[in-house]
Order: C-alpha cells, then sequence, then structure tokens
C-alpha cells in the first residue's frame, strides 16, 4: 500500500511539475487518502526541527547545506514547503518505494501552527526554536498562545536549541525539563522603553539590553530573566556581516541583525554536531537570500532590495535599513489580506513608519488589498501623502520615469506579481 500511495504522488508531482503547480499537491493528496501517511516512512537516526516565526528557511538551509559539506547525505525540504503536506510532497520524491529514507540526517523547516500533526509523527532528536512574534494573528492568535500550543506537544526527549533574546523561546525552556542550549546576541539597538509582558506573571518585562522588537536581555520582578547564553559572539560589526564566537571570525553574505542572530542560532546547532567552523562560514558567506527575501534588485541603475515582510518585527527591522539610506530613494510597499498573509491587516498599525519621517523618500507607492489600512497608518506616523495605484505596472512604469532607486517590500500573496516585474 505504501508503494502504490507513493507511485500516485509521484505521479501527481511529475504532473504538477509540468504545468508548474504547487510543490504541496502531492502532499495534499496523499493525505486525503491516509491522514497518516507521515508515518508510513522510516527515517533517519538524527532528525532535526526548525520552527518559530521568522528565519526558518535560512536556518533549515544553513544547517542542510553546512552537514553536506561536512559529508553528511541530508534530506530537506528546500522550498520552504513547511506544513505537512508540502513536507509529505518533500518526502515522496526522496524515499523508496518502500518509504525508506537514505539519509544521515532529515532537517525539516516545520511551520509553527503545524508544529503538532508533523511531531507526533515525526520524531526530533533536536528541535530549534528562533523567535516567536505577532504573526497572522487569525491563525495563530498570540505569540504567547502560540508558545503554549508548542511547549504542550514537545517530546521529553527531544534537545532544545532556544533563542534566549526571545522572552517566549526562553519562557518554553522554563517550562521544559528538556536538555536545553540557549543561544542570542549580547547587544543593544533600541530604546529599553518598551512593553513586554512577563509569560510567567502578565508585568512588565525590564529590559538591560534590547536587541530589537522584544528580543533582548530582560528581567521580571517574579524572578524570570533572560538566561545564560551557551552561545553568543564576542563582538558583531552589523554592517559588515560579522560575528566574532570563540576566537573566529564568522562572516554573512547578508549584512542584517537578523541574519547574524540565524548565524548564531546556526553555530550553535552546528558547533553541537561537530561541524567544523571553516565550514559553517563558508555556507554563511555563499549564501545567497532567497527569492523576495533581502534579495538585490538593480533597478534605475541603482542596487536596492525586495523583502518579504509578513509581520511588525520583520518589517520594523526592513524599516531600521530604509532609515539608514543616505540617497534619495521611492518605496513601493505591496500588501494583501488573503488566507495566506493571514485576514486580519490589525498588525500594520505596528509599523514603525515613524523611523522614516525625516527620510530622503521622493515617494511611496502602495498596492494590494489593505493599501488603504496602510496610507492611513502611514499619514498618521509621517508627514509623507502616499500613493495608492493597484496596478504594479502603472507603479514601475512610474518609476521609471522618476529615476530615483527604488525599494520594494510586499508581503506572500502580492511578493511573486511584484517581483515579475523588477527581477
Amino acid at each position: 500500500m505504501t508503494g502504490l500511495l507513493l507511485l500516485i504522488g509521484r505521479f501527481i508531482s511529475f504532473i504538477g511539475g509540468l504545468f508548474g503547480r504547487g510543490s504541496a499537491l502531492p502532499g495534499k493528496v496523499l493525505l486525503d487518502l491516509d491522514k497518516n501517511m507521515l508515518k508510513r516512512f522510516s527515517y533517519p537516526d538524527q532528525v532535526i526541527f526548525v520552527t518559530g516565526t521568522n528565519g526558518k528557511t535560512s536556518l533549515t538551509s544553513y544547517l542542510a547545506d553546512a552537514m553536506e559539506k561536512s559529508g553528511k547525505k541530508v534530506i530537506t525540504n528546500h522550498t520552504g514547503a513547511n506544513i505537512e503536506r508540502g513536507i509529505v510532497s518533500t518526502l515522496i520524491n526522496q524515499s523508496s518505494l518502500s518509504g525508506h529514507l537514505d539519509a544521515d540526517y532529515l532537517i525539516l523547516e516545520v511551520d509553527e501552527g503545524n508544529f503538532k500533526p508533523i511531531s507526533q509523527k515525526i520524531h526530533p532528536n533536536y528541535l530549534l526554536i528562533n523567535n516567536l512574534f505577532t504573526d497572522q494573528v487569525d491563525r495563530f492568535k498570540s505569540p504567547f498562545d502560540l508558545a503554549n500550543r508548542l511547549l504542550e506537544d514537545i517530546d521529553p526527549s527531544t534537545t532544545l536549541y532556544l533563542n534566549g533574546n526571545d522572552p517566549l523561546v526562553h519562557y518554553i525552556g522554563e517550562k521544559l525539563d528538556n536538555k536545553k542550549v540557549y543561544f542570542g546576541l549580547d547587544e543593544a539597538r533600541e530604546k529599553l522603553d518598551f512593553k513586554e509582558a512577563c509569560p510567567l506573571c502578565s508585568r512588565d518585562l525590564v529590559y538591560d539590553k534590547r536587541l530589537y522588537d522584544h528580543m533582548g536581555s530582560y528581567s521580571c520582578t517574579c524572578g524570570f530573566k533572560s538566561p545564560k547564553l551557551d552561545y553568543k559572539p564576542q563582538e558583531i560589526d552589523e554592517l559588515e556581516g560579522k560575528l566574532v564566537f570563540n576566537n573566529f571570525e564568522f562572516v554573512n553574505s547578508n549584512k542584517t541583525i537578523y541574519a547574524l542572530s540565524n548565524t548564531m542560532a546556526a553555530i550553535a546547532i552546528l558547533d553541537g554536531l561537530s561541524v567544523e567552523y571553516p565550514v559553517m562560514n563558508q555556507v554563511f558567506k555563499g549564501k545567497l537570500a532567497r527569492a523576495g527575501r533581502m534579495e538585490k534588485v538593480n533597478f534605475n541603475g541603482y542596487e536596492s532590495f525586495i523583502n518579504l515582510v509578513k509581520n511588525p518585527s520583520g518589517t520594523n527591522l526592513t524599516i531600521d535599513i530604509l532609515a539608514r539610506e543616505e540617497e534619495d530613494y521611492n518605496l513601493v510597499i505591496s500588501m494583501n489580506n488573503y488566507l495566506g498573509d493571514g485576514v486580519d491587516p490589525s498588525w500594520i498599525k505596528d509599523i514603525e513608519f515613524e523611523k522614516l519621517r525625516d527620510k530622503k523618500i521622493g515617494k511611496i507607492y502602495l498596492s494590494g488589498t489593505i493599501a488603504r489600512d496602510l496610507k492611513k497608518v502611514i499619514e498618521e506616523k509621517t508627514d509623507f501623502k502616499p500613493e495608492i495605484i493597484l496596478d504594479n505596472r502603472s507603479i514601475i512604469s512610474n518609476l521609471e520615469k522618476e529615476g530615483l532607486k527604488t525599494y520594494f517590500l510586499a508581503n506572500y500573496t502580492a511578493l511573486n506579481d511584484l517581483r515579475s516585474l523588477i527581477i
């Protein structure tokens, strides 16, 4: 029966490839035929899950590439298909017809909302939780709700790699007796007057250092406080994309604070798996951003980027980068609120557009189903008067006439259309 199901899945995958259908379609069909399809596979002895709100795809790629460069055979969901049907689709074409997965490591990016059904069928030896932010509130509710859902479904034998900068991720660690390894950055970038409720008692946390959003070094009068970091850099240089750990300089080709945070996370788990530092560094140096993830763009003769923005934390980090730009530029933001984006757009009120108030922005163009919501938020926080043009081709035409450097931001369902016009 397993062989027949896999043949069906491979046929659908082949036909889907011919017509450009999504990578999760074969998995969806097989799960309709057998809801326990993931139990039909025979897994490698070493299984790593990577989950959290931001950075899952990059981290999974770092881990898989580094293990492969170390001579290990790896199976991974490199397309980012991270819900149950996507993972089934990944495994269909990488297993024998008996369901055997011939690899040393299975390294999977796992959607934080799908952790339960996946972990019930595949047992991870290692689980890396990178961060928990507000994201798709209609689906995940609050990050605190998500943290509680995750900790309920973690097997006691799984070794946890946890971002100690995130109080909600640390909260999961405090609630569990699993073996835990904490990583993070010991840096201060943002103002300390930030309100974040203690996950244990709901009082306001006090920040000694704040990295971004609710990430940093924190404590509460109830006794909850930042954990001792087992892995933290001796120094970092955000503008150069460098960090020093254990007297070795690591360089990430993506020069952002969250890329450095991801780098430290990857170092933690790869060091635990005895991967050599030069091998890790080769991966970090050579890893280009995925399509639409801080992807370099040459537009109007200037180098800029297009970036996927899907929640307040990631968008605000992008705003930080734009705020450092010294040249005049235009800005395009395209956002929808379809099911894949999260239908509740209220999160855009937390975007720190005020950081752009005095910057050299020529025009801001908006498109997508929540363009009017975005316009209202931007006008409340700045003196800019964004222009709504729902046709992206018309926006590009205007930009080409204006001739300025331009940055492009888009969420999930808006990304491909906008990207196709500029790449």
